[in-house]
């Protein structure tokens, strides 16, 4: 879109009767593109284009009255530079700039760089590469090829639609190195081991032993293997009954003429499941 009429501060031209008049007509134009000119594209003779060239904010000494059904953009001093402010019609004021950059909060953007905690689903398209420790919280999704250089956690669903790759630990949610622990696998299964004390007596016994953490759907697999065993008898026979979620039962056999079952016997095992 172009202006119908060029800008010309020559007209209107003197007239005989009243010569004044076109000459105050000429000054007042004068002084409306010296007001406008740096502003606006027409007020320049040959300039047709009709938009904004730029917009100066001069920076003021407070944040502007809250006005209803109206936003503000306004200039502020802060630590001696003149940054940009918006005031919505509620009254709530956000700095637009910073040191040169956009002021962008750690809640309202990715940021490229420096710590950040990045909530809500994501999917993350393209090549991606995180240089630092790296936590998702919320299922997120890598449609290309992500690269970690560091820790990374995952505490929800996290799917790989191409290569992934650990230059160090991969934490499918929060582990446990103790004697009774456990930990994820990328593949959604959950693996935990542990030593339990077994009951005592002279001829078969029975108990449960419970998981570190509860499996949050089923254990597919228990295995179990005996520790302390009586020197110069065979080892006891363990078998496994009855598995939750949670805990698992064994049935625990010295063999015909075998030693009573003390105190000091135990049972280390193995679980799977998701």
């Amino acid at each position: 879109m172009s202006y119908i009429r060029d800008w010309d501060q020559t007209t209107p031209g003197d007239h005989t009767a009243r010569p004044e008049t076109p000459l105050k007509m000429r000054e007042i134009k004068i002084d409306i593109a010296e007001r406008l000119k740096d502003f606006f594209y027409g007020f320049i003779s040959g300039e047709t284009d009709t938009a904004a060239k730029q917009l100066t904010f001069k920076k003021q000494t407070s944040d502007p009255t809250n006005v209803a059904d109206t936003a503000i953009i306004y200039a502020k001093e802060v630590s001696g530079v003149t940054e940009i402010f918006v005031r919505d019609s509620d009254g709530n004021i956000k700095q637009i700039t910073s040191g040169g950059k956009l002021n962008i909060a750690s809640d309202e953007a990715v940021l490229l760089t420096g710590d950040q905690t990045i909530a809500g689903d994501k999917i993350l398209s393209g090549d991606t590469t995180f240089e630092g420790s790296v936590t998702h919280n919320n299922p997120t999704t890598f449609a290309d090829t992500a690269t970690f250089t560091n820790t990374a956690t995952f505490n929800s669903t996290a799917s790989f639609a191409e290569e992934a790759t650990m230059s160090k630990t991969l934490n499918l949610q929060t582990s446990s190195k103790a004697t009774n622990g456990y930990t994820y696998l990328p593949n959604g299964l959950i693996l935990q081991w542990g030593v339990g004390d077994t009951a005592t007596g002279a001829h078969s016994v029975s108990g449960e032993i419970y998981f570190p953490i509860s499996f949050p759907n089923a254990c597919f697999q228990v295995v179990v293997t005996p520790v302390n065993v009586v020197s110069g008898w065979a080892p006891p026979r363990f078998s496994v009954g009855s598995v939750s979620s949670s805990s698992f039962h064994y049935l625990l056999d010295p063999g015909y003429g075998g030693p009573d079952i003390n105190n000091n016997c135990k049972l280390r095992f193995l679980a799977i499941g998701y």
